[in-house]
Parts: structure tokens; sequence; C-alpha cells
């Protein structure tokens, strides 16, 4: 090799071991905290957040268990009532009483006078049976008539509304009867109201007497 070219060869041999480093060395100066990727922190729910939450679960809870038993105690108990104008109860005159026995059954209670019937009806609306409905004539010393309506203990009739506010009550044959007495001056003749409830079915009573007369004397006469 020419001499030329030797000192070539050791220039160019000088300079790679100039630019050699340590690996280890080099990757220490590297600052890798430029380049770390830390996952974003998730931010923890307020106190009163769960709070909140604490207080919807325990309405939840409250109104899941006191509502139905609200509602339960609110719904109506017994059988359910049909309400009726009068102008809309279909009425079908009957012969006799012995119709209405036949029908209501040989429970049903009359009155012990029964030659005076003026008239006598069978009354439907919408299909359905209602009861019966009846009138007197007496012309007794002391009774002077009567108007009885039957009906089952699910009717209501609305023109039967005044014996629901009857004032006074009496015990007749292990029934509660309820009555009420007015003075009609203008006919000068006492009107009594009496409704009572035996086997399923209502009674509705209004006697005109010429006098007033005690409930027990009138309920014994009638009865």
């Amino acid at each position: 090799m020419k001499k030329e070219d030797k000192k070539l060869d050791q220039l160019l041999r000088d300079y790679v071991h100039s630019t050699k480093g340590d690996v280890e060395e080099d990757f220490a100066k590297l600052d890798f905290s430029k380049y770390e990727q830390t996952a974003p922190q998730k931010k923890g729910m307020p106190k009163y957040g769960w709070a909140l939450i604490a207080m919807t679960f325990m309405v939840v809870l409250t109104l899941s268990i006191s509502l139905p038993l609200t509602l339960r105690a609110q719904a109506p108990s017994g059988p359910e009532i049909f309400y009726f104008e009068i102008d809309t109860v279909i009425q079908e005159e009957v012969d006799n009483l012995e119709i209405i026995k036949a029908d209501l059954g040989d429970t049903i209670i009359l009155p012990k006078k029964q030659d005076g019937l003026s008239a006598a009806w069978k009354l439907s609306a919408d299909s359905r049976q209602l009861g019966f409905s009846f009138s007197f004539m007496i012309f007794d010393e002391r009774v002077n008539d009567a108007t009885v309506y039957i009906l089952y203990d699910n009717i209501n009739i609305n023109s039967l509304n005044l014996f629901k506010s009857l004032k006074y009550e009496y015990n007749w044959n292990n029934s509660l009867v309820k009555f009420d007495v007015e003075l009609d001056v203008s006919q000068a003749f006492y009107r009594h109201y009496i409704t009572f409830n035996f086997n399923n079915l209502t009674y509705y009573y209004t006697i005109t007497t010429a006098s007033e007369m005690d409930i027990a004397d009138l309920m014994s006469w009638v009865f």
C-alpha cells in the first residue's frame, strides 16, 4: 500500500472511533419522561352525588312499599255499586206480590195487609234487574198509604238518596232500621221514611199517617 493510502486509511479509522459511544451512556442521556403516556385520572364523584343517589333509592323503596298499601287501603270494599237515574229505570207492571216473592225469594219482607195494593212494578235498567216497587192505598184510620222499593244491595236510584240521611235508628227483628218523620202542613199528615237491610235486599218505605206514630208501633202495624 502506498504511503498516501495508509494515511487516508488511518484517518478514516480515527474518525470512526471518535464517533463511537457507549450505548448505555447514550440512552442515559435521553429524558424518557418527555415521552411517557400517562393514563387520564378518573375524577371521583362528589360526596353530595352519592348522598343524592342514596336518597333517591330510599324514596323509590319507600314508594314501592307504601304506595301499594295506600292504594289497597283506599280501594272500595264490598260489591260494586250501580247508580241509576229514576227516569232511566224501566218499570214493568206485575199483577201481584206473589210474583215479587217468586223472584226475590220467600225470605222477602212484605206488609201484612196486601189487599190495598194499587200497583207493582219490576224495575230494570241497562239489562240489569234492580228490584221491585209497589204502593198501597190503605185508608186505615191511622195509616193512609205506603210506597215501597225493594232493591238489591248494590243498586242505587237517585230518587231514594234522601234515605241516606235519615236521623234516627231503631233495632227491629235483628235489623237496624233507620227512620225519620216530617209533617206535611198543606196535606195535614205525617210522612214517615223507613229503610232497612235484610238478606242482600234494601227496603225503602214511605208511609203517610193521619197522626205521628211511634216507630215501634208503625213497624208492628205494617209488618
